[in-house]
């Protein structure tokens, strides 16, 4: 057994799946990322014998995992880092099996694969499809949702006028601003279109940052907003699947998201258009 979580490399096979075994180390790990807890605190949640609960807790201090002071039990830098990307492992799988569909039909193949570890942030999302009744469901509740934005960030792999309507409503409206980026078709589409001169006198008055790809950026429809938050994905055949993930203004993954949002815009094949 490796005595230290720093001793791990690519074959200690075995002593990852001993970290990834016992439904107790496994619950210890979450409730100390939490927060630090004394044993009493730790009872209150896992219903274990002492003896259990001590020796589990022992084996995680021997990895260097958990420490203790004052009786109060916490985990080391290493051990956050660790029991983090653990969780995210097991979140991933819950969100992967809860969505099987979704990801058995859509592509992510040219999805950040650095952003792939973090399927669970559709943990917090309302998916929303259109149905044979209701087949402008999803387009009509998108209009809702950034009706009231004052700031929009998008990654715009489409021209659709419905949905570039929405946001230009929003712009005028709301005095809002935007940061586009999208792909050189879809820019010149806005160009060719009726909202061109609107969208240009927008540009010129600050409201609109646009960035824009030589490469199309069928991946994703993001939205980030001060109300809402939505991504959209694309089928294996790359045609655009409206059905669409929802957030609330605040949410624990909203970061991340923006990070995504940041990862687009700086690509080195994207340049912003002044």
């Amino acid at each position: 057994m490796v005595r230290n979580i720093n001793e791990i490399t690519l074959d200690y096979y075995d002593e990852v799946r001993y970290l990834l075994s016992s439904e107790l180390r496994l619950k210890i790990l979450r409730l100390l990322l939490e927060s630090d807890m004394t044993l009493d605190d730790i009872k209150k949640y896992i219903s274990k014998q002492d003896t259990n609960i001590l020796r589990t807790l022992k084996e995680l201090q021997d990895l260097n995992l958990v420490e203790t002071r004052d009786k109060t039990y916490m985990l080391t830098s290493t051990g956050y880092l660790a029991s983090r990307n653990i969780m995210n492992v097991l979140d991933n799988w819950r969100i992967v099996t809860k969505y099987y569909r979704c990801f058995n039909y859509h592509s992510f193949k040219k999805f950040p694969i650095e952003y792939a570890r973090y399927a669970f942030v559709l943990d917090e999302s309302e998916r929303i499809t259109a149905t044979e009744e209701d087949y402008d469901k999803t387009r009509r509740l998108y209009r809702e949702k950034i009706k009231d934005a004052t700031n929009l960030k998008i990654v715009l792999p489409i021209y659709s006028k419905q949905y570039f309507s929405y946001i230009m409503e929003v712009l005028k409206n709301n005095d809002a601003k935007l940061q586009l980026v999208t792909s050189r078709n879809i820019y010149d589409a806005i160009k060719n279109s009726t909202f061109w001169d609107d969208f240009k006198e927008l540009k010129k008055k600050g409201n609109i940052r646009l960035w824009v790809s030589e490469k199309d950026i069928h991946e994703i429809y993001l939205t980030l907003t001060d109300t809402y938050s939505a991504i959209s994905f694309f089928y294996q055949d790359e045609t655009f699947d409206d059905a669409t993930f929802f957030w609330e203004k605040e949410f624990k993954a909203k970061t991340m998201l923006e990070h995504l949002f940041q990862t687009y815009k700086h690509r080195k094949s994207i340049k912003e258009i002044i």
